[in-house]
This record gives C-alpha cells, structure tokens and sequence, in this order.
C-alpha cells in the first residue's frame, strides 16, 4: 500500500454550502488527511483492497466517511481521488 498526492482538492457546491461552520471544515480537513493515509473510512473489506492496489498500480482511490453533525441532513460524504492524481473530489453522494 503507498501513499499518493490527492493533486487539486475541489469541493462541490453541496459541502461548498456547509464549510461556513468552522466543525465542518474541520472534519473535511481530517477526512482528507485520512483518506491520503489510506484510511477509507467505512469501506467493505474488497473496496479497501482495491483502493490499496490503485495507490500502488494506478486506479480511482473512494474514500467514504460518516458525518456526525445535527446541523447537516447528510449522513455521509465521499472523497474520490482521480486515477492521474490530478484531482480530489470532495462530496455528498447524491451529488455524484
């Protein structure tokens, strides 16, 4: 398993919308840092597998994390890493 450069991090307008509250942005920031230290968050056992091979071969990297904020009706957001490493996307399922 390596380590790889999330290149450009873009969000989109629905986390966009959300980052005014400081918690939020936080949690956004700690969600990269662990989505870049191969920690998928809640990913079956296959999807964790096959992020660890993209980070070392090439392919997508998608991270899923649980959001625990009362203020946001998300329960979720996803962070997908493109397979060149020119880009993450930071953002809320239905937004895909």
């Amino acid at each position: 398993m390596g380590r790889f450069k999330l290149g450009d991090v873009i969000v989109t307008s629905g986390i966009n919308k959300h980052l005014i509250s400081i918690e939020f942005q936080e949690f956004i920031h700690k969600c990269l840092n662990r989505h870049k230290r191969n920690d998928y968050g809640e990913m079956c056992e296959d999807d964790i597998l096959i992020n660890d091979i993209a980070t070392v071969e090439g392919g997508r990297i998608f991270s899923s994390y649980h959001i625990i904020d009362a203020n946001i009706k998300e329960n979720k957001i996803w962070i997908i890493t493109s397979s060149d490493r020119k880009c993450t996307t930071v953002m809320f399922p239905h937004e895909y």
